[in-house]
């Protein structure tokens, strides 16, 4: 059996969890893996900003499209996602508010402000 990683989280966040892979002695990349790892206030032992998990933690998504450039390398790749979700109950809107998400191994946070609109702040 190889080595065993073990970290415990203090801090909620999405986390992308790298693992390379190397045969016994040599230096030389046998492989890579990576894992998102998406952890709550609730997991690390926070204190919530809400009073109720919502109903559905579902995403309705209403446009995702991307750019991939895989020859070359001459510019960077772009994904672009828009959808809704359900906030939690007691979630104070009048400040600013962050989300994390991730589509793969890519993760960004938006600001929600009170007109819970979300704002990136590369935008």
């Amino acid at each position: 059996m190889g080595a065993i990683a073990v970290h415990k989280f203090i801090q909620s966040g999405i986390y992308v969890a790298t693992s390379t892979a190397r045969p016994t002695g040599t230096s030389t990349v046998a492989g890579k893996a990576r894992k998102t790892l998406a952890l709550s206030a609730q997991e690390t032992g926070e204190t919530v900003a809400f009073s109720s998990l919502p109903a559905s933690r579902a995403i309705a998504p209403s446009q995702l499209k991307g750019k991939f450039v895989f020859s070359g390398k001459t510019s960077a790749d772009s994904v672009t996602f828009g959808g809704t979700l359900e906030l939690p109950a007691g979630l104070d809107l009048s400040k600013m508010q962050s989300l994390s998400f991730a589509i793969g191994n890519i993760v960004d946070t938006v600001s929600v402000d009170a007109k819970r609109e979300g704002k990136n702040s590369r935008a």
